[in-house]
């Protein structure tokens, strides 16, 4: 729901870079998880300027078809503003040499900022903080979640395809799994 992945993002500003960054990048573009988490400086352009772009070459996506996103103003900004890391050139990386990874640990620590947030919002509604929870959920439903959001809002279904990087541009099979 909007209010789920609002608590995602409130949560992701409780982690660290590149954590944080990675969790936004997500919601922003609707990304597949390896996608974002491996993704290079080199793909990234416009990041200084409201024509921010993420062009991800065929040999890194799911479909091995290039795919061409404009970045949401906030992303751009958000992205211009992180450190870069080593001398590999990732975006998303604690090492400098690798791509972020442990994304269990990562979630457990976003699911516990979540759940923190949530009862704290409990308390100032003076509702039970204790009895407050959140739903299960796993990386890719940010993506389902976004592309359900597009539609609900009478986004055309080949746009949100498009943003998806999917091929078909109709609401059955692939999109039909996203689109709740």
């Amino acid at each position: 729901t909007d209010s789920e992945l609002s608590l995602v993002l409130r949560g992701a500003d409780k982690l660290d870079t590149p954590w944080r960054e990675f969790v936004r990048l997500l919601v922003y573009t609707a990304g597949r998880r390896s996608e974002v988490a491996a993704a290079p400086w080199s793909e990234f352009s416009g990041l200084d300027s409201t024509d921010g772009k993420w062009e991800i070459p065929g040999e890194r996506t799911k479909n091995g078809r290039p795919h061409i996103l404009p970045l949401p103003v906030d992303a751009s900004s958000m992205l211009h503003r992180m450190p870069r890391i080593g001398e590999a050139g990732l975006a998303f990386t604690v090492t400098g040499k690798t791509p972020i990874m442990g994304f269990s640990d990562a979630k457990e620590r976003l699911d516990a900022a979540m759940i923190e947030i949530a009862r704290e919002d409990a308390r100032k509604a003076g509702e039970d903080p204790d009895a407050v929870s959140v739903a299960p959920w796993r990386w890719h439903d940010i993506r389902r979640t976004v592309a359900t959001g597009m539609a609900a809002k009478r986004i055309a279904p080949h746009v949100v395809e498009a943003v998806l990087n999917h091929a078909s541009g109709v609401l059955s099979g692939v999109a039909g799994v996203y689109n709740r």
